[in-house]
């Protein structure tokens, strides 16, 4: 188990003190100046705002780093769990990193097609190397079952940026091709990944190697991969996304959740799990309920909403009903109170009063 370094800890205890000390003495410069009658009643009523504001601030932070810190061992302690360990020559164990030769890795073949440099610029380079980084570094993970893992197109600007970008890249477990996709594995093997295509991936097979476009260009060359495969004669499907998922957006994934998807596929052998595991919340509206969507299928219609979506619609459109309804009754109570001749600080209190008992 990962132990937090004492340091550390120590160090960010002594700047969570500094910041409480700070704000302790800003409310007591604050009194000191009311007292002098240096600033006045709402200066002063400001500056406490302030103060608890950084305060509450203060609180939530140490509460998120806590968080993050039992996070962080709870993570540490499975891995260790799960893992192998090797012996060093000093007599200690360190956690023994998947490889694509282990007895326990997966047969299946997954590429990324690096062949879009003139496509790209650098900076998008650059983030095809970051995601190419998380993929190895899910690929070689004690919980993952590792596949095998290709990269094709190792020359010209991707090789030179990869060179300044990804240090010791040419050591990773991952093999290498200088060539495209066709050349390195056949036409008759590959399967081209598209969001565009029509057909459906269903299941992973260890003849066809699949083929995950190296291409981040912020949807400037939409259905390029798609375009390229039709082009090509290669054979090309879509993750099922749609039989499991309703997205807020298009199907379009970064590379490394492709690939992570696939890994966890391979792990599972369940795509709604593989889909929970790796999307994004922010991109999932809703998980759909497959029987429904089987049933909608054979009765030659389309599968109902999710169950879950309209009670998130209906919980939705009740808030907006209620935000209404205290609106109208504020700013009715705001024309009453204007017209009995109540200044605007008595006609806040009073609002608030308000506010407080609805509250309760």
């Amino acid at each position: 188990m990962e132990e937090i370094s004492p340091i550390k800890d120590g160090a960010s205890r002594l700047d969570d003190q500094d910041e409480a000390g700070e704000t302790h003495d800003e409310q007591e410069e604050a009194i000191e100046e009311i007292e002098e009658h240096q600033i006045s009643k709402r200066e002063l009523k400001r500056r406490i705002k302030n103060v608890d504001w950084k305060e509450k601030r203060m609180a939530k932070r140490l509460k998120e780093r806590e968080r993050r810190r039992q996070k962080k061992q709870q993570k540490s302690a499975e891995s260790t769990s799960n893992a192998s360990l090797e012996l060093t020559e000093d007599g200690g164990a360190v956690i023994k990193k998947r490889r694509m030769k282990d007895p326990e890795a997966s047969d299946i073949r997954v590429a990324i097609d690096c062949t879009f440099d003139d496509l790209m610029n650098d900076l998008d380079m650059k983030k095809l190397c970051k995601q190419l980084q998380r993929c190895y570094a899910e690929n070689r993970n004690v919980n993952n079952k590792p596949l095998q893992f290709y990269i094709c197109g190792l020359a010209g600007r991707f090789q030179e940026i990869s060179d300044h970008v990804i240090s010791g890249y040419k050591s990773w477990d991952v093999h290498w091709r200088t060539d495209g996709p066709e050349a390195a594995f056949g036409k008759q093997n590959i399967v081209y990944l598209a969001a565009e295509s029509p057909n459906i991936l269903t299941e992973l097979r260890p003849d066809r190697v699949y083929i995950i476009g190296g291409l981040v260009d912020h949807n400037h060359h939409k259905n390029h991969c798609y375009s390229l495969a039709v082009e090509r004669g290669w054979s090309h499907a879509q993750l099922p996304i749609s039989e499991y998922v309703k997205l807020r957006d298009r199907k379009v994934l970064v590379i490394n959740h492709v690939f992570e998807i696939l890994l966890a596929f391979i792990k599972t052998n369940d795509w709604k799990e593989a889909f929970l595991k790796v999307l994004p919340q922010r991109k999932v509206a809703a998980f759909k309920d497959l029987s429904e969507a089987v049933d909608g299928e054979v009765e030659g219609h389309e599968s109902a909403e999710p169950k879950g979506e309209n009670l998130d619609k209906s919980s939705h459109d009740d808030k907006k009903a209620v935000l209404k309804n205290q609106s109208e009754v504020a700013s009715e109570e705001v024309r009453v109170q204007r017209s009995s001749g109540m200044n605007f600080e008595e006609m806040v209190d009073a609002l608030e009063n308000q506010s407080e008992v609805a509250s309760e």
